[in-house]
């Protein structure tokens, strides 16, 4: 999916999992010992960009005492082996980047300590760090990629030692967020302070069991959890009452969907290969919906907790074998075209790969816009609940089910077997 790719490439623009390839900077930009003050007005900010390669880099930097950088600053380089950088204690003075701070590749920088009385950041992107075990002293900082400061972000990825996000209590709100491959990672405890973030990408974490720290998250316009094999438990989130996209991915210890009784609407809803999840209970105030799509949920036995929804514009559901019933879905009285006039992707009913007997629960649907897909489903013999929906598809497909009757058999009254 588009977005879907669009947010991974945001993610690794700082990433140093697969790249670490060195920020560029002019030989001025990047000699400590030759900043260059902005102007007499301004001589406690340093402008432009700065490296700190090595510990005498950091050092010879901060005799300076600057207060601010109006530009960007990166600490580490996966290059130096002699002189490592270890201790940033000497740069407590700094309050503000006006871009961004990238920590990357300091492999034997243990703890942030020096940064305590740093308060804001454009974009901060802490990256392969295979010493850090604490972001603790990050304590001050109360302004990182603000909501609305399009292409910043807030990046923790690839620190096998942190096992907490304490020191970013104090904000409370976020463009883009993504926390990844932090192995070490059991909760999201630190982000108490979050309530309102455009996006939130949570994947990769292998040791990450609960989603406990999202607890004061109330606004989000995209959250996504993916391959964090050892997730069990979202119900942290249930304080949500503004999404429009989730994303739950191979999360293979979830049993259940937090209870969201604040949500009424989404616009895109995706669950894929989530083994252990028997239902969707915890939608229940779900009202509206553009595109839901369930992928690959092996033990998925209903679509209980959909009860609430009356609108809908795309459903999905492919390889669930052991689904047996969509009867939740008997309030839903409309398969409508996307409120933009788009359908962004395909608009209409795809069912495929499950264990349904019949079609009960699509009954109720008066209006349909769109395509009509049933295949594989080698139970399914009764279609007599989409007379409705058969005579007003755009165009429908009914193959490789026990019973495969055509588009004129159904709305003849020849609908079951």
């Amino acid at each position: 999916m588009k977005k879907l790719l669009l947010a991974a490439m945001v993610t690794l623009l700082f990433s140093c999992s697969n790249d670490d390839s060195p920020v560029t900077t002019t030989p001025e930009e990047n000699n400590p010992e030759n900043p260059q003050p902005e102007n007499p007005e301004e001589q406690c900010i340093y402008s432009p960009d700065i490296r700190l390669k090595t510990q005498a880099d950091v050092d010879a930097f901060a005799t300076h005492n600057y207060c601010g950088v109006k530009g960007s600053m990166v600490i580490g380089d996966f290059e130096t082996s002699q002189d490592p950088i270890t201790d940033l204690t000497k740069l407590s003075s700094l309050k503000n980047i006006s871009g961004y701070l990238q920590i990357q590749s300091a492999y034997h920088l243990k703890n942030l300590r020096g940064l305590e009385n740093l308060e804001s950041i454009g974009t901060l992107a802490i990256n392969n760090n295979s010493a850090l075990e604490t972001i603790e002293h990050l304590t001050s900082l109360k302004v990182v990629s603000p909501y609305g400061s399009e292409g910043s972000f807030l990046q923790i990825a690839s620190n096998s030692k942190l096992s907490s996000l304490k020191g970013l209590d104090k904000i409370k709100n976020i463009q883009t967020l993504s926390i990844s491959g932090n192995h070490k990672l059991t909760s999201l405890q630190g982000l108490e302070g979050l309530e309102k973030a455009y996006e939130i990408i949570v994947d990769v974490n292998s040791n990450l069991t609960t989603s406990q720290g999202l607890n004061n998250l109330k606004n989000v316009d995209r959250l996504s959890f993916s391959e964090n094999q050892s997730l069990a438990s979202l119900q942290s989130i249930s304080n949500i009452e503004i999404m429009s996209f989730f994303n739950c991915n191979e999360n293979g210890e979830l049993t259940s969907m937090p209870v969201m009784s604040k949500l009424k609407a989404i616009d895109e809803l995706y669950i894929y290969r989530c083994t252990k999840l028997i239902s969707l209970n915890g939608f229940e105030a779900l009202k509206t919906a553009k595109r839901i799509g369930l992928y690959e949920n092996s033990q998925l036995e209903s679509l209980n907790g959909l009860e609430g929804l009356t609108t809908l514009s795309a459903l999905t559901i492919q390889y669930s074998d052991n689904l047996t019933s969509l009867s939740a879905l008997q309030n839903i009285t409309s398969i409508t075209e996307y409120a933009d006039g788009t359908s962004d992707g395909y608009q209409g009913i795809i069912i495929s790969n499950t264990a349904i007997t019949s079609l009960t629960g699509l009954q109720n649907i008066t209006s349909f816009k769109g395509k009509f897909a049933l295949t594989y489903n080698n139970n399914l013999a009764d279609y007599c609940a989409i007379k409705n929906i058969i005579s007003q598809s755009s165009s429908s497909e009914i193959s490789n089910n026990t019973y495969n009757p055509t588009k004129e058999d159904i709305i003849a009254g020849n609908c079951s077997q």
